[in-house]
């Protein structure tokens, strides 16, 4: 029976090595997740930032555009009427000049 109890003994003796290596490389595995999670929570932080970031840039952005659309129709409305101005003032000189030409002037 001594050797039955070396055996089980023997075969506990293994058992526990293989435990403590699974044991190890678990804590290792655990250990290296948790490093992977705290990196990728690290990056998310920083990518959350730039986004916020980017958000406030287009923001301004979108601003800096209507205020050109806006200062845009209204330099389009102001040539309209020099263009209206220049067109009454063609017209009147060319009158002028048909008037001087028919001996009027």
């Amino acid at each position: 029976m001594t050797q039955a109890n070396d055996n089980t003994a023997e075969r506990l003796g293994a058992f526990e090595t293989r435990l403590d290596r699974i044991e190890e490389l678990f804590a290792n595995q655990t250990s290296a997740m948790m490093e992977g999670l705290r990196e990728l929570s690290q990056q998310t932080i920083s990518l959350a930032n730039r986004v916020d970031q980017l958000t406030g840039r287009v923001d301004q952005l979108t601003g800096t555009v209507e205020v050109l659309a806006r200062e845009g129709a209204a330099d389009r409305a102001v040539m309209r009427e020099m263009q209206t101005e220049i067109r009454q003032i063609w017209q009147y000189l060319e009158s002028q000049q048909r008037s001087r030409g028919n001996g009027q002037g």
